[in-house]
């Protein structure tokens, strides 16, 4: 750093030091720079801060003046100086050589200012009214350096805040994207669980309807064989009482020493009743009800499609008009597989029904 410069923060910060003090002390260290009353008064006649800058920059003008060298005096040759003259001429009362170098001094040794063309005018000197306006003018131009610098730092700030309030704009979108972007996975998340537990609802639908529909198969095929076994029992059952019937018929009209001869015309259900049933076997029942005939009048039908009987046309109520005897008495009862009534013509049977022979 050059001697300049560290004169001048030097400077700074003895006046920065006297700032500090209070314009009574400033008044004092005044005084003792051989500052006029009156150009104190006068500047202290301004606003105190004002008349702090006055004063210390009066101050240190003072200081100045008191060290200021005296003009460099030439010395004239030794052949042309007067012998003659003791002391310096230059400033009355100075008791120092003449071509001194430095202040003149009195006889107490206290500096004394030359008075010389070149000395310096008191009134301009100590002029408060141009150091006041001095000192407004390097305040005005601080306080506008001041001004200034504030409304850089505002627009700084503003500038700083709107970076701010755009970086937290965009970090609020950043942060909303995010968001977004996780309520959207967590949806498709959610859409895709929701997917496979209907898929394994619909496939857990679908075992049970099929397993459902094997029992219900199951259950058919077991109705299917009890309706089976039902109906070969039935058949069995109805194969039987074809038989009882035609064999007790066949035993009814048999010639026989201890009963009479069935005589003709007789109704069938004299016939049925009154012959038939009384000749059936011990324990047993008789019923065409259960038979393949399943009633009397085709029973009594068929028998005369056999040749056995002859029943009288026209009659709602079947009468039995002949019975061939000897065709009975030939007739063999075999039992076979056959489609629709013994008869084939009534009935509406769809049994298989035992089939008759000759022998």
């Amino acid at each position: 750093m050059s001697s300049a410069a560290q004169a001048q923060e030097k400077f700074a910060a003895q006046a920065d030091k006297m700032l500090g003090l209070k314009l009574a002390q400033l008044k004092k260290l005044a005084k003792k720079n051989f500052i006029p009353d009156d150009v104190i008064e006068a500047a202290c006649a301004a606003d105190e801060e004002d008349a702090k800058g006055v004063l210390v920059s009066l101050i240190f003008k003072a200081a100045c003046l008191k060290a200021a060298p005296s003009p460099m005096r030439t010395r004239p040759p030794p052949e042309e100086q007067d012998l003659d003259e003791m002391f310096c001429t230059l400033c009355e009362g100075c008791i120092r050589v003449p071509g001194h170098e430095g202040p003149c001094v009195d006889q107490q040794c206290n500096e004394i200012c030359p008075k010389c063309e070149d000395s310096f005018d008191d009134a301009k000197v100590w002029a408060v009214e141009e150091e006041v306006a001095r000192h407004k003018a390097v305040k005005q131009e601080i306080e506008e350096k001041l001004d200034a610098e504030r409304k850089a730092a505002a627009a700084a700030r503003r500038q700083r805040r709107l970076e701010e309030e755009a970086q937290r704009k965009a970090e609020e979108e950043e942060a909303k994207r995010k968001i977004a972007e996780e309520e959207e996975l967590r949806r498709l998340a959610e859409e895709e669980a929701a997917r496979r537990l209907a898929e394994e609802e619909m496939a857990r639908k679908r075992e049970e309807e099929v397993t459902r529909q094997k029992l219900e198969e199951e259950k058919e095929a077991a109705r299917e064989l009890e309706r089976a076994r039902r109906r070969a029992e039935e058949q069995a059952e109805m194969a039987a009482m074809d038989k009882l019937c035609v064999e007790t018929f066949l035993e009814c009209v048999k010639p026989c020493a201890w009963r009479d001869r069935v005589r003709t015309p007789l109704k069938g259900t004299n016939l049925y009743t009154k012959v038939m049933r009384p000749c059936r076997p011990a324990g047993t029942s008789v019923d065409v009800k259960d038979s393949s005939f399943r009633t009397l009048g085709n029973f009594l039908q068929w028998l005369e499609k056999e040749g056995l009987i002859r029943l009288k046309p026209g009659e709602s109520d079947p009468v039995v008009t002949q019975i061939k005897v000897d065709a009975c008495s030939m007739y063999v009862y075999r039992p076979a597989s056959a489609e629709g009534s013994p008869s084939g013509s009534t009935g509406g049977m769809k049994t298989k029904l035992p089939e008759f022979s000759w022998q």
